[in-house]
């Protein structure tokens, strides 16, 4: 999950998680783990990534990328300059600039990219003492927190700790469930497994020395992580002493194979800077090609457009394998760039220039025809006046060729080359899809190129198009009726919903799926039950697990559980009646009751009507069943969401708030007129939530604690009840273990 919804379900608190946004605000961006994504704060704030509680201040982190306004000069400024001029505070400025150390390096604001330390110095974007400090962490410079062992670290202490997500190979933050060994261990021995130390004899570490506590906290355990927890809980019971303790972790860290996740990619970044940091200190002076006189560092020449990606990373990889000897990069990167003037004219333009002769031009040509190529690239002309005048040349003959294409074209009567030239100068308007945003004009080539248009019928279109078999105009009635197609299937597919269908253009609006999504739909690349499946939509469709019902501790047999839903346990004096009257509601105001017996779903009605709930609840449940169907407004007679009709007192503030707080728990608010999940940015959008009351739900009270623990009498959120519930182990869904009195 990502770090919000993480926080959101209290498996972080408010505080760590807004660092670790802010980490990843202050290193480049926001990240959306499900999906995949990088995104600006905005970006990640309007998609429901994060809160729009959080706006302010991770805008004000990501200023350690975009940079910070000097108030003396108005020019832009780095993290560490900003923190000199105390623009930022100190503690906070050392916890960001130590995220962008540990992910790669300081970033330069100015020219968006990151630089090794010793640039980092000249340009005063770091110092010695700041370098000091962040070399050798206490406490108080470790802003960040192991939600597992309740420690401070540094990131990349922190990140060492992560894993990597094996769909997307991003680092995760592997959160240990709250009944863990882990977080159970007393203070004493916490404090005694950070003192201990060992040194490793043999395999990937050895020679280091650790602390024991930094031995069971290793991800390199994580393939043998019911042994570490086994181990740590003989130790907790006492049944395993500190001796026998460290033989063991030893052992599993001296078998462990290495994962080469963190220690790989630190050697590799380091060894990149440590390029980077080479090429930059040589100064060159270009002696041929369109850059002739200019000077540059071997660097910025190896990152100019005029060397292919691919090229760079190749010949930078031979560089630092030993392959290539820094004489042999410069002498690549100047016969690429001498090699660039020749391929860099086409050759009509040689053959024209070479066709134009000049007679007796100078005692070097005379008696002879000189064309004006050979006069050119005569030793009297310098190389960069030949590439100005070149370059000039060309540009007039492009123009040239650019306009008489698009009269020629208008006339009917164009060259087969110069059709995408035309399609771009095309200029139209469409008022559907994608494309619809009101008084934006498009070239016709680019939404010819588009996702409406599949491969196969794009080239049909080309080619007809170059034949003159269609004209352009006929080009754009046949994109806009396909574009209307696609958008008319997408309405028109539809998905279950929690009491009706939803179209896939609804999901779109939502924003649970995206455009891509939806013309994959549209096309038939992708089926609906492959999207129904995706983790990001069956949630906002289905909702996640509720509390189903109970499984009931035997008296004279504790390893016995007998399965019973939640009226039963009443009707058999387990629950109160309250207890099973407010999880029932929670139920019903998430999407169905539910028969855990025979794991059905069921409506109000029909669970009255099947006995899973008795008559004199059944107008109780109705009114919290309007969760999900929606309220009447009695002004306007409209359906509107809980929220809603709390606002217009149509439903007790308490009542409304448990069962609102039930809802985010299991997957999202409820959107009644469409009859589904939606994320919360939508909700915010929509009316169905609000700030006033993401704070309410973000730091319950014991007064807005609405659920009860039968067998702790504690007054909970549905949040907390939930983690307290086990899987049944037929159904999976979630039960309340409870234990008569």
């Amino acid at each position: 999950m990502t770090i919000y919804q993480a926080m959101m379900k209290q498996f972080l608190r408010p505080g760590t998680a807004l660092r670790l946004l802010e980490a990843q605000a202050a290193t480049g961006f926001i990240i959306d783990p499900i999906n995949n994504k990088k995104l600006s704060v905005d970006e990640a704030i309007f998609a429901g990534v994060v809160g729009k509680e959080f706006h302010n201040k991770l805008l004000s982190a990501e200023r350690a990328v975009t940079g910070y306004n000097d108030p003396h000069t108005g020019g832009k400024i780095s993290l560490f300059q900003a923190m000199m001029q105390s623009l930022i505070v100190k503690d906070h400025g050392i916890r960001l600039l130590e995220a962008q150390i540990a992910t790669g390096g300081i970033i330069d604001p100015v020219h968006s990219h990151r630089v090794p330390v010793e640039v980092a110095y000249k340009r005063g974007y770091f110092d010695k003492e700041m370098n000091q400090i962040l070399s050798d962490p206490t406490d108080d410079t470790k802003g960040f927190f192991d939600p597992n062992t309740h420690e401070n670290l540094t990131y990349l202490q922190l990140l060492q700790r992560c894993i990597r997500d094996p769909d997307t190979g991003l680092l995760m933050l592997d959160v240990k469930d709250s009944r863990s060994p882990f977080l159970q261990i007393d203070l004493a021995k916490h404090n005694i497994l950070q003192k201990e130390t060992v040194e490793i004899k043999t395999g990937q570490y050895q020679g280091q020395k650790f602390s024991l506590w930094e031995l069971l906290s290793s991800y390199q355990l994580l393939d043998v992580e019911e042994e570490r927890q086994e181990l740590l809980a003989k130790y907790k019971a006492g049944t395993l002493s500190l001796g026998d303790l460290t033989t063991s972790l030893v052992a599993l860290m001296e078998k462990t194979k290495t994962k080469g996740v963190h220690e790989s990619e630190m050697e590799l970044g380091n060894k990149r800077a440590q390029t980077q940091q080479v090429l930059q200190s040589v100064d060159l002076t270009v002696t041929a090609g369109q850059l002739q006189g200019q000077k540059s560092s071997l660097w910025e020449l190896l990152n100019s457009s005029h060397v292919s990606s691919e090229k760079k990373n190749e010949l930078i990889a031979g560089f630092e394998s030993g392959k290539l000897s820094l004489d042999d990069l410069i002498k690549h990167i100047m016969e690429i760039l001498t090699a660039r003037e020749k391929t860099e004219y086409p050759a009509a333009i040689q053959n024209s220039l070479q066709s134009f002769s000049l007679d007796n031009y100078n005692a070097e040509f005379s008696s002879q025809n000189t064309s004006l190529w050979d006069i050119l690239h005569c030793p009297d002309v310098p190389t960069s006046t030949r590439s100005e005048l070149l370059r000039k040349y060309y540009d007039t003959v492009k123009t040239v060729v650019t306009t008489l294409s698009v009269v020629l074209q208008k006339k009917g009567c164009a060259a087969k080359s110069d059709t995408e030239t035309f399609l771009k100068s095309v200029k139209v308007q469409v008022s559907i899809g994608e494309f619809k945003l009101e008084g934006t004009t498009h070239s016709l080539w680019d939404l010819l190129h588009s996702k409406y248009v599949t491969e196969g019928k794009r080239k049909e279109l080309l080619e007809k198009y170059e034949s003159k078999s269609i004209t352009w105009e006929e080009m754009f009635k046949v994109i806009t009726t396909l574009i209307k197609e696609t958008e008319e299937k997408s309405r028109n597919i539809k998905f279950d919903g929690l009491r009706k269908k939803v179209s896939a253009s609804e999901l779109l609006k939502s924003e649970i799926i995206d455009q891509d999504t939806l013309l994959e739909l549209a096309h038939g690349t992708k089926t609906l039950q492959d999207v129904t499946q995706m983790n990001t939509v069956k949630r906002y469709l289905e909702g996640t697990n509720c509390i189903a019902g109970v499984l009931v501790t035997s008296k004279a047999d504790p390893t016995r559980k007998e399965k019973m839903c939640i009226y039963d346990a009443m009707l058999k004096g387990i629950l109160t009646q309250g207890t099973a009257l407010i999880l029932l509601e929670a139920q019903a105001a998430t999407g169905f009751i539910i028969d855990p017996i025979k794991n059905n779903k069921l409506t109000v009605d029909e669970a009255v009507a099947t006995r899973v709930c008795g008559q004199e609840l059944h107008a109780k449940l109705l009114s919290a069943e309007k969760a999900v169907t929606g309220y009447i407004d009695p002004n306007t007679s409209q359906r509107i969401s809980l929220f809603q009709a709390m606002q217009r007192d149509l439903i007790v503030k308490d009542h409304g708030i448990r069962l609102l707080e039930a809802q985010i728990a299991t997957g999202g608010i409820i959107d009644p007129v469409h009859s589904h999940r939606v994320p919360v940015e939508v909700a915010y959008k929509r009316g169905y939530f609000d700030e006033e009351m993401n704070k309410v739900l973000s730091d319950p009270s014991d007064d807005t604690k609405g659920f009860f623990d039968p067998n702790t009498r504690e007054n909970l959120t549905y949040l907390q009840l939930l983690q307290r519930a086990v899987p049944d182990p037929d159904t999976g869904l979630l039960m309340l273990e409870v234990t008569p009195k």
